[in-house]
């Protein structure tokens, strides 16, 4: 099984040459560790925390729009694209998940 940052990085990666969410590209990475691996559906629950984490660092006044949301549609107060939130999480996963 890949590392956490690895798995991050890769999926930082693949969003920059995608149209989805950072969410869409970490969770299929995630889901390259196979589901039958075990802990897998650890890995799942850590890395959706590390992105919950990461958003709400980056934006605790806005923790209420939510993960998901903001990364589809992005957070209309503060001129935000899905794709902008998306990338902003996707650094602050990478950055704060050691090598």
């Amino acid at each position: 099984m890949r590392s956490h940052h690895q798995i991050l990085t890769d999926a930082e990666s693949k969003l920059a040459a995608s149209d989805h969410s950072f969410f869409t590209t970490l969770m299929a990475e995630v889901g390259d560790e196979r589901p039958t691996s075990k802990g897998f559906e650890e890995l799942e629950l850590v890395m959706l925390s590390r992105a919950s984490d990461a958003f709400a660092e980056l934006y605790p006044d806005h923790v209420g729009v939510g993960l998901v949301d903001a990364v589809y549609n992005g957070i209309p107060a503060l001129g935000l694209t899905g794709r902008e939130v998306s990338a902003a999480v996707a650094r602050r996963c990478v950055e704060n998940c050691p090598a």
